[in-house]
């Protein structure tokens, strides 16, 4: 009978002991969390680390800060747009007063030729008197003073 011949076990390398996800230092098969940095190891867990939370907040912030500032650009095109048509009218507005006060300064002018004519007129009646005369030229200064301060 022959002999089988004899295996000899070859040795296995010593199992790798378990990293931490954080420092990457040795750790106990079974920890949860790291004895050097108390960093959980479950993986859902160490995604959400602290800083990792705080930049989300910041980027939540930020994107809200935008949010706000674009609505308030939008406010403030519209007033925009308010104030361009309260301008608009303002100058139309502006332009028909200038042609109102022109057409006042005319009839002006016209009464006040008139007022010139008037003691001057002799026929039916007789003319005026004295006293229409005076009352005629103190009107007829009076126009002519409020067109000068018109036409400022």
């Amino acid at each position: 009978m022959q002999r089988e011949p004899e295996t000899i076990p070859v040795p296995q390398p010593p199992k790798a002991k378990p990293r931490c996800r954080s420092c990457h230092q040795e750790i106990a098969d079974a920890a949860k969390v790291c004895h050097l940095c108390g960093r959980p190891q479950n993986p859902v867990l160490n995604f959400f680390r602290y800083s990792d939370l705080i930049s989300i907040g910041i980027l939540i912030i930020s994107i809200w800060q935008l949010t706000q500032a674009l609505q308030q650009r939008v406010d403030a095109s519209e007033a925009y747009a308010k104030a361009e048509s309260a301008l608009v009218k303002a100058v139309a507005a502006e332009s028909r007063i200038l042609e109102a006060r022109r057409d006042v300064l005319e009839i002006s002018a016209a009464v006040i030729d008139i007022a010139d004519m008037i003691p001057n007129v002799t026929g039916f009646g007789a003319g005026t008197g004295d006293e229409d005369r005076a009352k005629l030229k103190k009107i007829s200064e009076s126009l002519k003073l409020r067109i000068r301060e018109l036409k400022k």
